[in-house]
């Protein structure tokens, strides 16, 4: 086995300022008016609308519906999520109560009452969230589509977009990998102890 990734010395970001324009409780309750709210338990998200399966293409048609997205692992990158898309905006931190922050080779969250995971919301379009689809491999099987519930305090008032891994890939990240998400944990001035823990964790699955 070649040496175990590593988490460096903490270095704290620009602690993710809100962007400017609509609030995130305002996109939260549109998003919910379109695919319903769900309070205390996670479901599937929304299948994609009609017209994108094979054989039944609609003409191409400008993004209206603003998605809400909670990045927990490499997408906390921003660097990494402007590239992957590019019309995602950062929004700010947030914390979700309830599940912790797991490594089986990527990033997935797992329930736990007693635990908690530092994540940040993007607001997506309708075409970022397909390519987010698409990268993490919903119709392959590696990761589906959720959504959380975010406490109150946070003030979001509907269900948000996450992905959460369910295939059987095992053991601790690469280090290229985990390089993505140190800088999304820098960038969001989150603190490094609890993701040297998962990757301890996941290091020890395979002892």
């Amino acid at each position: 086995m070649g040496s175990a990734s590593r988490v460096p010395e903490d270095r704290r970001g620009d602690g993710g300022r809100s962007a400017q324009g609509r609030s995130v409780g305002d996109d939260a309750r549109l998003y919910s008016a379109r695919h319903g709210t769900t309070k205390g338990r996670v479901e599937s998200a929304p299948p994609l609308p009609p017209g994108h399966a094979a054989g039944k293409q609609r003409p191409p048609r400008k993004d209206t519906r603003p998605v809400l997205y909670l990045a927990y692992g490499s997408n906390l990158s921003r660097a990494r999520m402007a590239a992957r898309c590019p019309a995602a905006r950062p929004l700010r931190p947030v914390t979700l109560p309830g599940w912790a922050l797991r490594f089986e080779r990527v990033a997935t969250i797992v329930p736990d009452r007693d635990a908690h995971v530092r994540a940040a919301l993007y607001r997506l379009t309708e075409t970022c969230r397909r390519t987010l689809d698409r990268i993490e491999g919903v119709g392959e099987g590696r990761y589906r589509c959720a959504l959380v519930s975010l406490p109150a305090t946070e003030g979001v008032s509907a269900p948000v977009l996450t992905y959460i891994k369910v295939d059987d890939r095992r053991g601790p990240p690469t280090q290229d990998y985990l390089d993505h998400v140190v800088a999304g944990f820098q960038d969001w001035g989150f603190d490094l102890a609890p993701l040297r823990r998962a990757v301890a964790g996941a290091a020890d699955t395979v002892r």
